[in-house]
């Protein structure tokens, strides 16, 4: 049989081996949490490391999850076992310490069950020259004998060792006071970079104007929206798009099978009762019992008369013309060939080319502060070279969501030149002018946006 101190030595000299051949720290947390398990049994194990106050290492997990239940629990445990592990330090020595859940607060016992099994032994692990870089939990169902303590406490010197030479050398010291003494010195010694310096400073509060680019849009003032008057199929659209329409023109055709059929059904039947009503009329000259008869008959006739207008009505409102001269404005014709519309969808927009406006989206990550007046300046897609020059006269004080699905403030404004505008539907990008601020602002504007958003503040 072999000595189990014979055992146990070799293997605080197996682990030390890989302890000293770990390539990184990554690889060295993963021998402490799953290969300890050679000289000590345990079901599970943890490593917390205290510079960075985070658990670093499960057993049998590549990395742990900070946002899982257990690992927030884990943390808060470790925690209270590095206080444990202070108030218990020996000259530059950590012992290792069993516990239960009777030896931590209430609050993190109340826990221990549904985390970890009955028995845990907490091992210190300290430098060489006694500063503590972490603590390694090991955790089972049946309790710890006496001599493991003493071997782990053995094995957590080598493992020390090995963390304090895989940390990084010549660490800069990253301090305000540390920064202001090498600027000091930089500028103490060279007169160039002095000037330099002043004229970076100088040009950092140089006064700019602030401003931002958002997608715009040439649209028309007090548009007249064309809408289907009825439920139906349209049959076509009589007219290309953006062409210019004058009032009375005939816009859209619905499709009209249904309701001549209807209207010829109809004027049929009103024809048929308008017969039976006179034949009832020239019998009751000789027989006034045909009287009653004919209130039925003029009743009936006037319904039908009434059905039929309304079925000619609905006829005629199947051709849209339209109401104001202007642009025709809309998608693809083959598109609504064919295609039911209900009541009051809308098919087309007639829009005034001589009363164009600029319609601007600014993204709410764009946002300045902006107020009417403000100038403008439209770069269109289709001449990007040639800007054109507008003023603004509106923004939205709440964000809209758009067709695209983005968040965005709605902004209006008038062209300046009225002679020269651009045709209604033309898209570009807007460039908004806002009030002057320092250069550094201008450039970290959106930096500091974003590291707020990021730490919450």
């Amino acid at each position: 049989m072999a000595d189990p101190r014979l055992s146990a030595f070799s293997s605080i000299l197996e682990l030390e081996r890989m302890a000293r051949k770990a390539e990184d720290a990554a690889a060295l947390r993963y021998v402490l949490v799953n290969e300890t398990m050679t000289l000590v049994p345990y079901r599970q194990a943890a490593f917390w490391e205290l510079g960075s106050g985070r658990l670093r290492a499960l057993s049998g997990m590549s990395q742990p999850d900070r946002n899982a239940p257990f690992v927030a629990w884990l943390e808060r445990l470790m925690a209270e076992l590095h206080r444990m592990a202070v108030e218990r330090r020996s000259g530059e020595e950590y012992p290792p310490q069993t516990l239960t859940m009777a030896d931590v607060s209430e609050e993190i016992a109340l826990d221990w069950g549904e985390w970890l099994p009955a028995h845990a032994i907490s091992v210190p692990i300290g430098s060489a020259n006694g500063v503590l870089q972490g603590i390694l939990l090991l955790a089972r169902a049946t309790p710890f004998a006496g001599h493991e303590p003493a071997l782990l406490a053995v094995l957590a010197e080598a493992y020390g060792h090995a963390l304090q030479a895989l940390e990084p050398r010549n660490r800069p010291e990253l301090s305000w006071a540390f920064l202001k003494r090498k600027a000091e010195s930089i500028l103490k010694d060279n007169k160039q970079v002095r000037w330099i310096a002043g004229g970076v400073l100088l040009l950092l509060v140089f006064p700019v104007r602030i401003s931002s680019l958002a997608p715009a849009e040439v649209e028309s003032r007090d548009p007249w929206v064309v809408r289907s008057p009825l439920d139906g199929v349209v049959r076509s659209i009589d007219v290309p798009p953006n062409s210019t329409v004058e009032r009375g023109r005939q816009l859209v055709t619905m499709e009209r099978t249904v309701l001549e059929n209807a209207l010829a059904v109809t004027r049929q039947e009103r024809m048929v009762s308008e017969a039976e009503y006179r034949r009832a009329a020239q019998e009751a000259v000789y027989d006034r019992a045909n009287m009653s008869e004919m209130s039925v008959l003029s009743a009936k006739v006037g319904r039908l008369r009434a059905e039929e207008a309304y079925a000619s009505q609905q006829l005629q409102r199947t051709l849209i013309t339209a109401e104001h001269s202007g642009v025709a404005v809309y998608g693809d014709p083959d598109d609504w060939n064919g295609r039911p519309v209900r009541t009051g969808e809308r098919i087309m927009t007639i829009m005034d080319p001589e009363k164009a406006k600029l319609a601007i989206w600014l993204g709410v990550d764009d946002a300045i502060s902006l107020e009417p007046g403000a100038e403008v300046v439209f770069f269109l897609s289709s001449n990007p070279l040639w800007p054109v020059r507008a003023t603004l006269q509106y923004a939205s004080y709440s964000p809209e969501i758009r067709a695209d699905g983005t968040l965005a403030y709605g902004l209006e404004a008038k062209f300046n030149d009225k002679t020269d505008l651009p045709r209604v539907g033309l898209k570009g990008t807007a460039k908004i002018y806002g009030r002057r601020v320092a250069l550094s602002y201008y450039l970290l504007r959106r930096p500091i946006a974003a590291m707020r958003r990021w730490l919450g503040i």
